[in-house]
Formats: structure tokens, C-alpha cells, sequence
């Protein structure tokens, strides 16, 4: 089975092992991954700094070899969504006074009561496409700031690294692992072997689809039900993913 991971593959020792929260690591040694295709974003955000030995990020630097400061990387956007539907772009941040105005000037909204609400929107600037280009970062949430003397800097998330797996390996699926088939358990984690926890991997996807359709309500679940011909479990999972997260302790 593929997994993916930002950062080494090589054991980490796991500075948090005892502790009693969902994502401790259940042993001193090894390091997290998740299944292709089921990545939590969230869970990336620990031990992103640069210079930590999980070696996920990296600078972002110029043509010149200089860290790029994060207050000049992005141009800054305001989307106002309106009670209509209708959405309207604007340069500047959110609850701007003068973007109120434009609103009412240019585009002829006199009642801005009619915004329901309002989303900050940063944009790479033109001129640093290239370097994202070169460095492979297609996602604007594989960027980072982190500060260096005072000043906040922009850093990256590396290019993960996709690998086969098939040895032992600990997992949260409990729930749908038969208690013969428990190698051992530590917290919310539970060791398997890969074709035991191949086998909850699927149960559990297949769950988390169907909920995902069967918690709409009204005509959007009867339109999912019509389109997916009565089979939630085939829909793409709209739940988190942090659950997906597996721990291995060594790559032979």
C-alpha cells in the first residue's frame, strides 16, 4: 500500500510519547505518515520549522540566494459574497472602508447589508510564480512564514515522499480490527499487520463516504442519493482526515 509523508524516513524520537491526546505517538521511535490520498492538513503544521530534524520545509528564496520576506510576497484580495449568490473580488483586506465605497460607487450596491459575509484571499505575487514553478509548489497551503531576526519569512513544504509499505503497523481503526488480530495497543492506536489494517482502511473510508452524504439534509442528500444510484459510500469523503494517520516505526 502507498503512503505519503512530508519529511524523513527515518525514526524520529517522539517527544511526545506518554502523552495521553489523540495524535501521541504510540512508541519513543518512528515517525507519521498517511495513507495516498488522506492527508490532514493540520497535523502537517507539527514540527514544521526549519532546522527540525522531520526536515519538512525549507526557505523560500530569491533568484539571489535571500529569504523572501512574507510582506511582500502576496497581493492581498477581499471576496464579498452576497445573499444573491453573486461574489465580487476586490484588492485590499477585509471590512475595508474604501472598498465599502467602491462597492456602493462602482458597482451600484446601496444596501451592504446585502454582504454575507466576507473572505480574505492572499495571492502569490506575479513576479514569484516562477520561483514556485521551480521549486514544484503547486498549493498555496504548502506555504509557510516563520520568523528569523524579528521578521517573518516565507518557507515551504518540501516535495512529500510517496512509498510502499507492507510490514506492521500502527493505525486508529480499532473499531474494525477483530481482537485476534491485535498485535498491541497504546492509547487511541492499534498495531496490525498491513493486511488487517488494509482491510479497517477500507471499512472506515467506506463509513466516513457514506456519512458524508448522510449527513446532508433535504434535497442535497436526495440529489447525492440519485447521483451516487443509491450508494453513498461511493461519494468522496467530506470528513476530516486526521483519523488516517498512521505511525511507523521502522522502514526495513
Amino acid at each position: 500500500m502507498n503512503f505519503i509523508r512530508f519529511g524523513t524516513l527515518s525514526p524520529q524520537k517522539q517527544v511526545k510519547y506518554g502523552g495521553t491526546d489523540f495524535h501521541c505517538p504510540p512508541c519513543k521511535y518512528g515517525f507519521y505518515a498517511f495513507p495516498e490520498g488522506k492527508i490532514d492538513q493540520y497535523l502537517l503544521m507539527a514540527t514544521y520549522q526549519v532546522g527540525n530534524s522531520s526536515n519538512k520545509t525549507a526557505w523560500l528564496k530569491d533568484e539571489n540566494g535571500n529569504k523572501i520576506p512574507h510582506s511582500e510576497f502576496f497581493d492581498e484580495y477581499t471576496e464579498y459574497h452576497f445573499k444573491d449568490g453573486t461574489k465580487i473580488r476586490l484588492s485590499g483586506k477585509m471590512f475595508s472602508r474604501e472598498n465599502r465605497k467602491i462597492l456602493q460607487d462602482e458597482y451600484g450596491i446601496d444596501d451592504l447589508n446585502t454582504i454575507l459575509s466576507e473572505e480574505s484571499i492572499c495571492i502569490p505575487k506575479k513576479e514569484f510564480k516562477p520561483l514556485l514553478k521551480k521549486y514544484g509548489i503547486k498549493k498555496t497551503s504548502y506555504l509557510l512564514h516563520e520568523a528569523y531576526d524579528g521578521i517573518q519569512y516565507m518557507t515551504y513544504f518540501k516535495q512529500p515522499k510517496i512509498f510502499k509499505y507492507d510490514g506492521y503497523i500502527w493505525h486508529h481503526h480499532l473499531q474494525y480490527v477483530d481482537k485476534i488480530d491485535i498485535i498491541e495497543t497504546q492509547g487511541s492506536w492499534v498495531k496490525t499487520t498491513m493486511k488487517v489494517y488494509e482491510k479497517a482502511f477500507t471499512q472506515a473510508d467506506a463509513t466516513d463516504r457514506f456519512n458524508s452524504v448522510m449527513s446532508c439534509e433535504g434535497s442535497q442528500k436526495k440529489l447525492l442519493m440519485q447521483h451516487f444510484k443509491g450508494v453513498p459510500s461511493r461519494h468522496k469523503n467530506c470528513f476530516v482526515s486526521d483519523h488516517y494517520e498512521v505511525f511507523i516505526e521502522k522502514i526495513k
